[in-house]
């Protein structure tokens, strides 16, 4: 029988008895979708690998802007050098490319020995 057919005096028991009867049909449901969450292997399989994927995505763009800002400091530092570099050799090219010279010289004469003592 519906609710809709009983008499509109109730009994305080009765009352009492469908709340109680509302409240566990509400109980029982909310642990049947608990559960079901928890056999569902395959989704929570799912849903971790989906935030490792985000974790991962993350850390990847945080070390991309990391090495951009790197690349940004050491980019303007080497140009500072490189015109520092170019400003001392426009004033004293003479002692550069008599050091330029010995290097080489050195160099050469490394690479003769090693040949001499491989034979």
């Amino acid at each position: 029988m519906s609710d809709e057919s009983k008499p509109a005096l109730e009994s305080p028991e009765a009352q009492l008895l469908r709340a109680d009867r509302d409240l566990t049909r509400q109980e029982l449901g909310q642990t049947v979708a608990e559960l079901t969450d928890k056999l569902d292997v395959k989704g929570r399989a799912e849903a971790e690998l989906h935030q490792t994927a985000d974790n991962a995505r993350a850390k990847v763009h945080h070390a991309a802007e990391a090495v951009r800002d790197k690349r940004e400091k050491v980019g303007a530092a080497t140009q500072d050098r490189a015109v520092q570099f170019a400003a001392v050799t426009r004033s004293r090219p003479l002692p550069l490319a008599a050091g330029a010279t010995a290097a080489i010289a050195a160099l050469v004469t490394w690479l003769i020995l090693r040949g001499r003592r491989n034979r």
